[in-house]
């Protein structure tokens, strides 16, 4: 009798793992609850219920309208990273179709669809500048504002998430110091996330999965530029909570991090070898893009390329900042270096250009100008990547133009100007609209404006 039970039960064990191998698995969730929103740069996210086999489930996805982009898991959520931007007003259907399948091959049996709003976006800056600077958010129109931190005037300065959902920020502490600050985009549950003591923690820079952070530390502010060299990069886990040094080499210093927008790349500009390191995470490769100028490079949008800036003699003995281009996906030859090339030529008049911004088609580049013969103040324009075609966006002699950075969907520019030659002029945020072809002033006495997705 003891040895029929036995088998009776090894015969019910056997059956219970067959059934269940052959249950139907049930449907994942989308990231965020059904009807919410999502910023004009995703990601959209799916959690299933078990680890599953990628390639079962990226062949029965698809979006209406159809959107291309890349694929990226953590642990069984999977998360998709559109390569063009959300429109914002715009509604898109997630289909997965029946027949994605586990790790141990358990079967998702049902079709299933998600709608996802894309909202509208917010332009974030700090004001006011002349006195003890809060982050703020405004609508584009410049119709509603609301104040996002509250720290005594502290914040010195700040990066948006890549989704949207959160806002690092560095504020000035008792000790002398600046440490790291997170916010949400309402404003809500501000808080200390890295006490950095008699150190500055500046310069912060999400990565695209959000799980890290790269930011400066040292012991010297950065507004200090002639003491420099002891800032090195480091990245803060908010997975750990703990901040630890990119690198170990105490040959490098490091300013100014940003992160490629396909998470597989940190650059970093790094004074005392004179140039931008790229560091391939993967491999640890890295590469020195050497620049007189001592910040980053702004990427593509797909991560595979970089311009930045190199001052130079361009006319007789007169120096300019000119632009370039690298390409790290498609070498031309063993070396490198060789894919560095010049932009837009060599103009009739000599130009000096600032850093360029890439549009989101990665079509343009968006350029501050100063004409030689035509002031001191940079206007901004719009010149396509082949430099054939051009576009003055502001005319205004008496402005100069910085800061500026487009949208996720390509319709506008956010930026920062100020009025010389008065000595009761402050920056102002400002929006241009590319349909329009206006410019809509946000807010007085303020700067640095970022694009909230």
């Amino acid at each position: 009798m003891v040895w029929l039970t036995l088998a009776g039960l090894g015969l019910l064990l056997l059956l219970t793992v067959l059934v269940g191998s052959r249950a139907e698995l049930p449907l994942p969730k989308l990231s965020v609850p059904q009807g919410e929103t999502v910023g004009g740069r995703g990601p959209i996210g799916l959690t299933f219920s078990q680890r599953m086999q990628p390639g079962t489930v990226h062949s029965r996805l698809r979006f209406e309208p159809p959107l291309a982009g890349r694929f990226a898991w953590e642990e069984r959520t999977l998360w998709f990273y559109p390569l063009t931007p959300l429109q914002p007003g715009w509604r898109y259907t997630l289909h997965l179709d029946a027949g994605s399948t586990s790790e141990d091959g358990r079967t998702i049996r049902r079709s299933a669809s998600w709608t996802l709003a894309v909202r509208q976006p917010w332009v974030v800056y700090l004001a006011p500048l002349t006195v003890a600077a809060e982050l703020w958010r405004s609508t584009p129109d410049g119709n509603l504002v609301e104040r996002l931190t509250d720290t005594g005037g502290r914040v010195f300065d700040y990066a948006v998430s890549f989704d949207g959902a959160l806002i690092a920020f560095s504020a000035t502490n008792e000790q002398g110091g600046s440490d790291l600050w997170l916010v949400n985009r309402q404003g809500n549950d501000q808080r200390r996330v890295l006490d950095c003591g008699t150190d500055w923690c500046t310069a912060p820079a999400w990565a695209p999965d959000n799980r890290q952070i790269a930011f400066e530390r040292g012991s010297v502010s950065p507004l200090m530029t002639e003491l420099p060299a002891g800032r090195r990069i480091w990245l803060y886990d908010r997975r750990t909570e703990q901040a630890t040094p990119f690198y170990v080499d105490d040959e490098w210093n490091g300013s100014d991090p940003s992160w490629s927008p396909d998470g597989r790349r940190l650059a970093f500009y790094d004074l005392e070898a004179g140039g931008i390191r790229v560091v391939a995470l993967a491999s640890g490769r890295e590469l020195l893009l050497p620049s007189n100028q001592p910040q980053t490079g702004r990427w593509s949008p797909d991560g595979g390329r970089m311009v930045f800036t190199h001052e130079s003699l361009v006319f007789g003995e007169q120096m300019y900042v000119r632009p370039y281009l690298v390409d790290f996906e498609y070498p031309r030859s063993e070396h490198e270096s060789e894919n560095v090339r010049s932009l837009f030529g060599v103009e009739a008049a000599p130009v000096d250009y600032s850093l360029p911004e890439w549009s989101p088609d990665g079509e343009w580049l968006l350029c501050g100008l100063r004409v030689t013969g035509m002031g001191l103040n940079r206007q901004l324009w719009l010149i396509s990547l082949d430099g054939n075609q051009a576009q003055a966006i502001t005319d205004l002699p008496s402005y100069t133009h910085a800061a500026y950075r487009w949208d996720a969907s390509g319709q506008a520019i956010a930026f920062q100007r100020l009025q010389v030659g008065s000595s009761q002029a402050k920056p102002e945020v400002a929006v241009w609209w590319q349909d329009q072809g206006e410019v809509v002033v946000l807010a007085q006495d303020a700067g640095m404006p970022e694009w909230l997705p």
